[in-house]
């Protein structure tokens, strides 16, 4: 069998695996300035010398097997009985290094014109062991992938073989080295992405030859729905401000937005579409009544295979205090003043107000809302033969 760099340059270096009588050898012929020469074409020139002339090993002949076989830049050259069975009898590593391309044939030389010679040249395989990859695969963050890699090896018998990945796999991308079995699981944070891994096959001979291919997996972010934190039911009274953050957190990674708001709230209440500060204060026409507050938080995902916007409610109550009368207490009199007291519950705005005739009404206190309780020291009643005092709802 022959290696050649070249079909159309009589001076292209050539290996021979060559059979003969007296056994097989392996060699290449040699101008002494690193050009080689086929030992079936004529030598050019003078001073050719034995390269390599190593290997002799006995076969029985004519029906003699041989084998040739390249890994990288190295050689190698069997022997063997019944094309089963091989062994090696010598290798060699030319420099410089043959190409990645070389042409590969045989030869026949009888001897004598008398005599007649027959090669049979059969099963020529890359004898690299041959990975066969599986086409690239589009899974969502969260879903399990598994794949089954094929590898054949030509060798007879065949070699051993083992699995694993290249450098670079993502986290939690596993594969059974003796079945080759991938699995991967992305994470939330793996998605969305674009991995090439790289599947290594490994063979048990001599040398241990190898086999790589690249799997490409394009992993889709899927969006998942924001949650919402709990909150609790509010009792309060009419014109008493409620005022809370609602919190929330997204699972997605990057990270979404979050938007808040509410579904069919009672007048005046509101939330803070960014912060979720939720506020409200019942109005005195509100009051005795039980309200349902339903908070709505929305998510934007651009990057999401599904709908790009998912939400989370959560509901609590708030109920409205019936309004109750306030009570004013006398404290003290004199002849140009007097002191009362007013309380009641806390949270309607109150108006104080005086009058000498119970029609005509001043309001006291600079005309200001009272926060209850509140006590007030009227100087003025010196003026007044009568003084009369009411507490009504502010504006």
């Amino acid at each position: 069998m022959l290696v050649r760099e070249e079909l159309d340059n009589i001076f292209s270096r050539t290996l021979n695996c060559l059979v003969s009588p007296v056994g097989i050898s392996f060699y290449g012929y040699d101008l002494g300035d690193g050009t080689y020469l086929p030992h079936q074409r004529a030598v050019v020139g003078a001073g050719t010398t034995l390269w390599q002339g190593v290997g002799v090993d006995g076969v029985p002949y004519p029906n003699a097997w041989v084998r040739l076989r390249r890994e990288g830049g190295t050689f190698y050259c069997y022997r063997g009985n019944n094309g089963a069975d091989w062994t090696l009898i010598s290798q060699v590593t030319p420099a410089p290094a043959y190409p990645a391309t070389v042409y590969v044939g045989t030869c026949a030389a009888p001897g004598t014109l008398e005599r007649s010679a027959a090669v049979r040249f059969r099963d020529y395989v890359n004898l690299v062991t041959r990975l066969i990859p599986p086409e690239a695969k589009i899974i969502d963050e969260g879903a399990t992938l598994t794949l089954h890699f094929d590898a054949t090896d030509p060798d007879v018998p065949a070699n051993a073989l083992q699995f694993s990945l290249g450098p670079g796999a993502p986290e939690g991308a596993t594969i059974n080295a003796a079945t080759g079995l991938f699995a991967w699981t992305p994470t939330e944070a793996q998605g969305p992405s674009t991995n090439h891994l790289t599947v290594i096959v490994t063979e048990d001979g001599s040398p241990p030859l190898t086999a790589t291919n690249e799997l490409s997996v394009i992993v889709n972010e899927v969006n998942t729905a924001p949650v919402l934190g709990a909150m609790s039911d509010w009792t309060v009274n009419a014109g008493q401000t409620i005022s809370f953050r609602a919190t929330a957190t997204d699972v997605d990674s990057p990270t979404n937005s979050l938007t808040f708001s509410l579904l069919s709230p009672p007048v005046g209440a509101g939330i803070d579409a960014d912060s979720g500060l939720f506020t409200w204060r019942p109005t005195l026409a509100q009051a005795g009544i039980a309200n349902l507050v339903r908070v709505q938080v929305t998510d934007y995902n651009p990057w999401a295979v599904n709908a790009h916007q998912l939400s989370a409610t959560q509901s609590f109550r708030i109920t409205v205090n019936p309004l109750t009368p306030v009570t004013l207490q006398p404290l003290a009199h004199t002849n140009d003043s007097f002191s009362l007291s007013v309380s009641g519950p806390v949270g309607p705005d109150y108006i104080l107000q005086g009058s000498p005739n119970m029609q005509d009404w001043l309001s006291l206190a600079s005309n200001a809302p009272l926060a209850l309780p509140f006590t007030l020291s009227d100087t003025n009643t010196a003026t007044f033969t009568n003084r009369f005092y009411r507490v009504r709802l502010g504006p």
